[in-house]
């Protein structure tokens, strides 16, 4: 349920590409994979106080979780960063394996099968339970229960069909969309209405690169930036003298920047309708309103700032639901969480404290 206009690194050096080659279209794709919400326009500022012997930085691209993932690191050696590195991608693939809707062999999806998971892994647990606490949160914005209505998007578009689900269709789903249905306990996870499904596409990629980040510092790199097709962890550390800098993209793609932050340590995200179910109505597209099952089109980029990448997700894909009003009123009364907000007229709206470098 999650995209994001491009928040990806703008850096002097060429990044490689690892040698994972997960298939584009597997994990997390509707959305979540094909976003990118920023460009990093450091490190080469924040950098520039370390020549000479010393700290190396050190980048390194691979595809996982179905889109490009880069991690720029400050370290003291070149080894130090790639045992770093190397153990953060490890735990990207185990986690992949947990919560990936699209593989069928994954927790998660034994669980949108039969309908009940006993004994379900520890991250499982945490990642629903935390999508079930943005439910509350955003006054049901968020939903993680509304899979049934993502799929009958999905089918309709593989059919090739130009019009929209039938009305029964989207009506008979509505009904199997609600989290409070969703029971989710260390010993279990149940559906408590026939049919349901759920969907981590909104936190669990975020849930992910935060988890590569604190490998990162558990081998004290403590200077590093992730950038998972553009939602950015940033951790500023004790090598690097200034926060990185990260532009958030035109999603038209036009190659205007609305807008260049400052993030030392935390994380920012967007999201947009930039995956479309259908070419010739582009109003449609996959993020969907949990509440009336169609997309929403005031708002088409909804920047978010927060601590962690999981919570910048799960905020902007909500934000975006809620529009410029409401979702401006929910991010001002949660303090450390700001938002920038473009409707379809390119007009902006954000928080006071957004971290504008702009302003």
């Amino acid at each position: 349920m999650k995209s994001s206009t491009t928040m990806k690194p703008f850096s002097p050096a060429a990044s490689k590409p690892g040698a994972d080659h997960t298939d584009r279209r597997g994990f997390l794709k509707m959305g979540l994979a094909l976003g990118a919400g920023a460009t990093l326009l450091g490190p080469i500022n924040a950098l520039a106080a370390v020549t000479g012997k010393g700290p190396v930085r050190v980048q390194d691209t691979r595809v996982a979780m179905g889109t490009f993932v880069t991690m720029t690191v400050i370290a003291s050696s070149h080894d130090q960063a790639a045992e770093a590195i190397d153990s953060a991608f490890s735990e990207i693939s185990r986690l992949t394996a947990i919560l990936d809707r699209h593989n069928p062999d994954t927790p998660l999806s034994w669980l949108n099968s039969k309908g009940v998971l006993n004994h379900p892994d520890p991250e499982l647990v945490t990642v629903a339970q935390v999508g079930a606490g943005f439910h509350k949160t955003t006054d049901g914005a968020f939903d993680m229960s509304v899979l049934p209505l993502v799929q009958a998007f999905e089918e309709n578009a593989a059919s090739g069909s130009p019009a929209t689900p039938d009305q029964g269709l989207i009506k008979e789903a509505l009904e199997m969309v609600d989290s409070n249905a969703v029971r989710i306990s260390p010993r279990t996870i149940r559906f408590e209405r026939q049919g349901m499904g759920i969907t981590l596409d909104g936190i669990a990629k975020g849930y992910i690169v935060d988890r590569a980040s604190s490998i990162l510092r558990a081998h004290e790199v403590t200077d590093h930036l992730i950038n998972a097709g553009g939602d950015i962890r940033a951790s500023q550390g004790r090598y690097m003298q200034r926060p990185w800098v990260i532009a958030v993209e035109d999603p038209k793609k036009q190659g205007h920047r609305p807008d260049v932050i400052s993030l030392r340590y935390g994380a920012v995200a967007t999201s947009g309708g930039y995956e479309i179910f259908d070419p010739h109505d582009r109003a449609r597209h996959h993020i969907i309103d949990p509440t009336i099952g169609t997309s929403p089109s005031q708002i088409v980029s909804a920047s978010v700032t927060a601590p962690s990448v999981m919570e910048a997700d799960a905020l902007s894909t909500s934000v975006l639901i809620l529009g410029p009003r409401r979702g401006i009123s929910l991010l001002n009364s949660l303090p450390g969480r700001n938002g920038y907000l473009m409707a379809a007229d390119m007009g902006v709206t954000s928080t006071l404290r957004w971290p504008s470098r702009n302003t």
